[in-house]
């Protein structure tokens, strides 16, 4: 029992990183089929600029806040990059997206080095025991921000006029360009999002087990496996996918006797499977709201 309860503990708190990051790679695949790899690599350099601030001082609340703008500030110019690029093919946009998760990890190797970095805010804070199994505060903390965030997040989508906006778009874009939807607004205004969503993941992350500059791209393949298991097009969805890969992983770790090398071909396999099983899905399945363009105020 206490193995299954710490197993369970363990998996929610990794789970919901991943569906933070899943969230925001649905999001931005709904919207424009944009596969974002990059979602990885922004929340790695958001943590370990999180970090760097909480490293100076800063208090815990605006180390937090760093980590979401900066996660937010630069989807925002990869956004000015895809722009550039002037292409609808998804093949060359994911290749953007790639190269710009590239440049991102040399920039954390050449300002932070090789060593990890780590948010301390949390060490002091005392853990919950249930029936011989142990859950940080941190944990705690971040499933129920997660919670928090999708929440609010999903409020967004279904209650605000932007929200619906972007639904519509998901829904159908030549008929939202058609109702007078802004493409440009649009997208900035999901890439924002995504990008805040891996800034989030960032600072958890980085609290929980430190960032350095190989983290990101094994967070985007767990992003990309999560929104998989959920569904590419429903952020909503892709949370469940977050949390039910961070429970697959954590029972394979209890239970299993297998290598981490081991665990990583599982994933992969898993993700494949799926991936194929869902072939028309992806294409054809919910879209971020169902809400379509005439039921959007203008």
């Amino acid at each position: 029992m206490q193995l299954f309860l710490q197993a369970l503990f363990s998996g929610a708190s990794v789970g919901a990183v991943y569906a933070l990051l899943a969230a925001g790679f649905a999001l931005l695949f709904a919207l424009g089929r944009y596969p974002n790899f990059a979602q990885g690599e922004l929340a790695a350099f958001s943590g370990m600029t999180a970090a760097a601030a909480s490293g100076h001082g800063w208090p815990v609340w605006l180390v937090a806040v760093t980590s979401v703008t900066v996660g937010a500030g630069i989807t925002i110019l990869m956004y000015l990059v895809v722009r550039l690029a002037r292409s609808a093919d998804v093949l060359t946009v994911a290749l953007v997206l790639l190269a710009l998760a590239l440049v991102l990890q040399g920039v954390e190797l050449w300002i932070w080095g090789t060593d990890p970095l780590f948010i301390t805010s949390f060490v002091a804070l005392p853990p919950i025991r249930f029936h011989g199994a142990v859950m940080t505060r941190l944990d705690l903390i971040t499933i129920l921000s997660t919670i928090g965030v999708i929440a609010v997040l999903m409020a967004f989508l279904r209650l605000t006029r932007t929200g619906r906006v972007l639904g519509a778009w998901s829904e159908n874009a030549e008929a939202a360009a058609l109702a007078g939807i802004n493409v440009k607004v649009v997208l900035a205004v999901a890439f924002a999002i995504a990008g805040a969503l891996a800034g989030v993941a960032g600072f958890f992350y980085t609290a929980q087990n430190g960032m350095d500059y190989m983290t990101g791209l094994p967070l985007t393949l767990k992003a990309f496996g999560a929104a998989a298991l959920g569904g590419m097009r429903r952020p909503s969805y892709a949370v469940v996918g977050g949390f039910g890969l961070g429970w697959i992983e954590s029972f394979f770790q209890a239970y299993g006797n297998g290598s981490k090398a081991e665990l990583a071909s599982l994933l992969f396999v898993l993700v494949a499977v799926i991936l194929l099983g869902r072939r028309r899905g992806l294409d054809h399945g919910p879209t971020l709201t169902g809400i379509t363009a005439d039921r959007v105020n203008l």
